[in-house]
Order: C-alpha cells, then sequence, then structure tokens
C-alpha cells in the first residue's frame, strides 16, 4: 500500500478481538497441561493462570478468565480467523480495528516472567507474548485477505515502544495491517508497577514521545495512528488539560491541535469532539462498572484494608485512569438519558449533559465540536504538510511550550505549530531560522489571534492553553 490512507465515506469498520474469546462459546484456547509453573499475570489483575476442571488444564487468559486466549499454534484457529476476515467483508464490512493483535504470538515455552513488581505475587511477562515468534508470519496472513478486498485494518499493538518492531507490521511493503496503536502517551500517568499507581508526566516526555513517531514512520515510509482517547482510556482533556470549567474547552482545543497536525490518520473517541471530561470528583465507587478498576479494588482492599489513605489515593487514580471515565453515555442531546438511550443505561451519565451536549455544539461555532471542524478542514485544504510532511521540534527543552514544525512533502510552504500545555500566560519567543518569512496565524483557540503575523525573533505572549498554527 502507498504512504497515507484512501477516504472511506459512510463505510463500516468493525472492532474484532482475535487474541482471546468468549468462555461461553466453544473455541480452542490455549492450555498447558495438568500443571502450570508460572507467575505471570492478568491484565486484569491477578493469575493469568486458570485451572478448568472438566479437562483438567490450566488455560491461559491475558485478560479476564472468562476470557481464554485463543491458541494460534493451531492451524484451525488460524483458518477460523480468516473466515470471520473472509465472512465480514463479503458483508460490507470495509475494515478492521484488531484489539491488541499483537498478543496472538506466544512463546511455546512459556517461562516464568521475571519478577520485576516486588508489591505483587503476578508478573508481567509481555516480553514472552506482546511482540511473539510468530506474529508477523500471523499478521501477514490476514493481510494477504485485506488486501484483497483493499480493506482498511488498524491494531493496537500494546506493550510495544520500539517504533521499527511496529514498522514491521505497518511497513508499506510489509502487507500486514495499514497503521497501529501505540501506548506510550496514553500510559505516561502509569505508575512503575501499576496502572493506578500515581505518576506525573513532563511536557518534555509527550515531546520526545510524538517527536520519535512522527520523525520515524515519515523517514520509513510507515504511518501513523493518531489518537489520545479510547474506550480504555480517561478523557484527554483530564489527563492532560484541564477539566476545571474555566479551562475545559481551551485545553480541549489544545488537545485537538497537537492531534490535527500531526502525520498520520487521526482517531477522535465519541464525546472527544466535545471536550467531555472525566467523571467527576464526587462519583460513587458504586458506580463504577469496569473489571480492571473493580478487581483492583477488591486486591488493595483486602491487602490493605486498614490503610484509608491509601483507598482514598486509589479512588483519587480511578478518577483519572480508570475506564469507565470514557464509558459513561455519549451526551447526544439535554433530553433524558442524553438522548443516548429511552431505557435506563448500564452505567450513570454524567451530570453535565444538560450543558454538554452534541446538539448544542453542533449549532455554536465557538464550540470543541466546531473547533475540531475547523482542524480538519485545514487538514484537508494544507494535506501536502499537515497530513504528508515532514515533523521539526523546536525548543525542545521548554517546560510548557510545545513547538514544532511541519514542512510540506512537495512544497516548500510550513506550518508552525505552538501549543501552551499549562493554566497561565507565558511568554514565548520564535526562534530564528524558524519560519521561511512571517507566519500568519490561520487558527487559534483564542480567536483574536487569527490573522496576526508572528515574525522571528518575536515574543508572543500565549494565553492559558492556548494554540495557534501558523503559515509562512
Amino acid at each position: 500500500m502507498e504512504r497515507g490512507i484512501r477516504q472511506i465515506t459512510g463505510g463500516h469498520i468493525l472492532e474484532v478481538l482475535f487474541p482471546i474469546h468468549d468462555d461461553g462459546l466453544p473455541f480452542l484456547s490455549l492450555s498447558l497441561g495438568p500443571a502450570v509453573n508460572t507467575d505471570q499475570g492478568c491484565c486484569r489483575s491477578g493469575s493469568a493462570w486458570t485451572y478448568d476442571e472438566q479437562t483438567g488444564e490450566y488455560y491461559l487468559h491475558l485478560f479476564a478468565r472468562e476470557q481464554p486466549d485463543l491458541n494460534w499454534e493451531n492451524p484451525r484457529v488460524r483458518a477460523a480467523v480468516h473466515e470471520i476476515v473472509r465472512y465480514w467483508l463479503e458483508h460490507g464490512a470495509d475494515g478492521f480495528r484488531m484489539d491488541v493483535i499483537n498478543f496472538i504470538s506466544k512463546d511455546q515455552s512459556f517461562p516464568d516472567a521475571p519478577f520485576t513488581n516486588l508489591d505483587s505475587p503476578w508478573q508481567s511477562g509481555k516480553e514472552f507474548y506482546a511482540a511473539g515468534p510468530r506474529l508477523h508470519e500471523y499478521l501477514a496472513g490476514i493481510g494477504k485477505i485485506l488486501k484483497e478486498y483493499d480493506a482498511f485494518s488498524v491494531g493496537e499493538m500494546l506493550d510495544v515502544e520500539d517504533p521499527a518492531e511496529i514498522l514491521k507490521a505497518v511497513g508499506h511493503d510489509r502487507e500486514e495491517i495499514n497503521m497501529a496503536f501505540h501506548f506510550e502517551i496514553v500510559n505516561l500517568d502509569h505508575g512503575a508497577t501499576d496502572k493506578f499507581g500515581p505518576r506525573e508526566w513532563g511536557l518534555g516526555e509527550i515531546k520526545a514521545i510524538v517527536t520519535k513517531w512522527q520523525q520515524f514512520m515519515h523517514d520509513n515510509n510507515g504511518w501513523n495512528a493518531l489518537y489520545l482517547e479510547n474506550h480504555d482510556q480517561g478523557r484527554s482533556v483530564s489527563r492532560f488539560g484541564s477539566d476545571r470549567p474555566e479551562f475545559r474547552e481551551l485545553s480541549a482545543k489544545m488537545l485537538a491541535t497537537l492531534l490535527g497536525t500531526q502525520s498520520g490518520t487521526v482517531f477522535i473517541y465519541q464525546g472527544q469532539e466535545l471536550g467531555m471530561p472525566n467523571v467527576p470528583p464526587d462519583w460513587p465507587f458504586e458506580n463504577y462498572r469496569d473489571i480492571e478498576t473493580l478487581n483492583h479494588w477488591k486486591e488493595l482492599t483486602s491487602s490493605h484494608p486498614e490503610d484509608t489513605d491509601l483507598h482514598q489515593r486509589a479512588l483519587a487514580e480511578y478518577r483519572l485512569k480508570s475506564r469507565d471515565n470514557s464509558r459513561t453515555p455519549m451526551q447526544w442531546d439535554d433530553s433524558p438519558n442524553a438522548g443516548f438511550s429511552t431505557a435506563e443505561p448500564w452505567i450513570p451519565l454524567h451530570r453535565d449533559y444538560a450543558t454538554l451536549n452534541a446538539a448544542l455544539q453542533a449549532k455554536d461555532p465557538a464550540s470543541v465540536y466546531s473547533y475540531w471542524s475547523a482542524i480538519f478542514n485545514l487538514r484537508k485544504q494544507y494535506a501536502d504538510i499537515l497530513v504528508y510532511g515532514s515533523f521539526r521540534l523546536i525548543d525542545a527543552q521548554n517546560p510548557t511550550v510545545f513547538a514544532f514544525v511541519r514542512s510540506g512533502a512537495v512544497t516548500s510552504q510550513q506550518a508552525l505549530v505552538v501549543l501552551n500545555f499549562g493554566p497561565h500566560a507565558v511568554s514565548w519567543t520564535l526562534p530564528k531560522n524558524v519560519l521561511l518569512g512571517a507566519g500568519h496565524v490561520i487558527l487559534s483557540n483564542c480567536p483574536a489571534r487569527i490573522g496576526t503575523k508572528l515574525i522571528e525573533p518575536a515574543s508572543v505572549s500565549l494565553g492559558a492553553f492556548e494554540a495557534l498554527i501558523c503559515l509562512n
């Protein structure tokens, strides 16, 4: 496939989970006989191995015990997956989003996981399954079918941070999948050994991650999948901006500018286009539904029943990173249940739906929704720069301002992107020899800035969470 991606208008992309299956369905899962000597942990807490009394064997489940891992070493499993792919493509699907597709190949010696987390008896072992020995063989089998139908594909590649490894899956000459989701940014606030452990991230880390992926994929004929939210992540405005009332819209637009000015394909999760925040600070624990959160709380309170300070810290982390933050019902309008359903939803609504909903934002030219629309219009108008162009980081050491230049792949035109990641106004100086001449601001989340000029080495005062795109 040539660099880039074709447009799918009104198409259907199906989400599929090929590494695992539901234990209520007959299938060929991965077992290790009557005994297993491993300390490997499950992604949703506890052991990754469960004993099945009916067969007298242990089976592997990297996620919930109700989701046994499929045994991709068995050719019947691969044939069945290929049949599923063909079935949906024959019935009009345009492609697939493949959850944790990099988990389909495991080291068949099943060694014990290295003991790196002293706080838990269960260890990750990701080096034995995150990019297993036959991963690319298996992906090529799927890719061959996708090519027959000119179908789209994007795959999650959890626990893979080496661009060269992901390039093996998404390189244009590999014919495996079109693009992959890495997890480096969305894992930035995870604790060292525990997702719900506290961690303060720095802007320099985001700069380094974005620069690494933008430059590597551009220089090696790969393609980026750009995202900050999905069904497994907290809301980006709460994690990487500010959901305080005075800053929510500004920081949501700033983050939209960050995503929308990078090379690759932009993925927006439902509600992100509205700037929906995480659940409120007083969200009661009984409102949580996420198995990962519930299991973590159960283990924490069982092992530390009297440590109320630890309990409160955990609750604060749930409000930041629990998957339920992105699973509250989509807020369509101010009608009962936010227009999501005529029945009571499985999880409570965010209480702000009467004032933060799609119906209101769609008719408001100053809304987060309208700003996203402007971003996508610019991507279409200046695709040579914003979609296909090269990337250069500037002022790398600045702790608050993220600035970079996108240069056209065919033309000599450039775009300067400047983002203030802080809640305070800052003074920023445009370095010399960044733009070829004066730059005109074509979009900003501070409307008064649009149409103004930036001239090297002029100093500019950036408002809280201000974002601007400047064209030379």
